[in-house]
């Protein structure tokens, strides 16, 4: 009996023999479809991406495949850099469309320069014609979101930064964010990572849905420890410690991230929070543990991620300036 995986490479291997016939609407479902699934083919979506910039695309096309795209890890600079034409002469460009495409920059970092037109001029002037409600704060959510990311990554000159029309536009999406997060839940697997956490050694001052200092977001588990050197200038170690079910992982490659989890991610590092990842899937070892080896395991995880901290404070180059993009392997095995 095939498994689903197999049955979604069959059926891979057959559009691609017929993806020179996929319309506009063909291939945004495709690249749904498999953003869905979480199902991620490299070769696969870079085709369908080369495709789409042979069809006609309206709007809502291009947002499907641009958040499609961008939640499978694809980051090809000859799309995102030609889809914008297709999406500026789009009559029907609303909110939904622009702040989805948004969503999926900020999920794979990119602002291409038509993007600066939807953030600076459409953006501003659609807000002004739609009303408040749930959905609107989602979206606004979305492009939110997407400001974030490129202050934290330079991408917006500082003229744009400072001016009166960006942040009052800035703080009308903030609010909306804040709208749309206001509650929180947890699982029954966050409850007990949190529950194992707090009696390892040092670890009691660890806080259930923990808030970042500008209050925008909540990690599972926030943890401060010690520094964790004399070079560490006394600065704590951080940690946000998310509990991570399957669906934050590729179905086929259960260690590659969603878009979605690694944009999160970014965002949690940014503010500097060292994320560890705890995973909760069904093929993941937590469930199979014991009460004593599953403190061993998170003892090994938080020590790994100290490691990688103190490695950035002992590197004293260019890295420290972002503390949480030092590598792993960038550490020396002593350590």
């Amino acid at each position: 009996m095939l498994n689903n995986e197999s049955i979604v490479n069959k059926l891979l291997s057959a559009a691609e023999r017929k993806l020179s016939d996929f319309n506009a609407q063909d291939v945004a479902n495709t690249s749904w479809a498999l953003a869905t699934l979480r199902h991620h083919d490299g070769g696969f979506t870079s085709s369908i991406a080369q495709r789409a910039l042979d069809c006609k695309l309206g709007a809502k096309e291009v947002s499907q495949l641009v958040l499609g795209l961008s939640s499978l890890g694809c980051d090809d600079p000859a799309f995102f850099s030609s889809v914008g034409s297709h999406l500026l002469s789009c009559s029907d460009l609303g909110l939904q469309s622009i702040c989805n495409v948004f969503h999926g920059l900020a999920m794979v970092g990119l602002h291409p320069p038509w993007a600066s037109e939807l953030l600076m001029d459409r953006l501003p002037a659609l807000m002004l014609s739609c009303g408040s409600s749930k959905q609107m704060d989602m979206l606004l959510g979305q492009a939110f979101h997407y400001m974030l990311v490129l202050e934290a990554r330079g991408l917006l000159s500082s003229g744009i930064q400072s001016s009166e029309a960006y942040q009052q536009m800035r703080e009308r999406c903030r609010l909306a964010w804040v709208a749309e997060t206001s509650t929180s839940t947890i699982s029954r697997r966050h409850r007990e990572v949190f529950e194992v956490l707090r009696q390892l050694p040092g670890c009691s001052g660890a806080i259930c849905e923990h808030k970042t200092e500008d209050s925008l977001f909540s990690m599972d588990i926030g943890l401060e420890l010690p520094p964790p050197s004399s070079s560490s200038e006394g600065k704590s170690v951080k940690l946000a410690i998310e509990v991570d079910g399957p669906w934050h992982f590729m179905s086929n490659k259960p260690t590659m991230a969603t878009g979605e989890t690694r944009l999160r991610n970014f965002l949690l590092e940014a503010r500097g929070w060292r994320v560890v990842s705890v995973p909760v899937g069904p093929h993941d070892p937590w469930d199979r543990l014991d009460d004593q080896s599953r403190a061993a395991y998170l003892q090994g995880l938080i020590g790994g991620a100290q490691k990688v901290v103190a490695c950035y404070w002992m590197s004293g180059d260019a890295r420290r300036q972002d503390p949480v993009a030092v590598s792993p392997d960038a550490c020396p095995a002593e350590m």
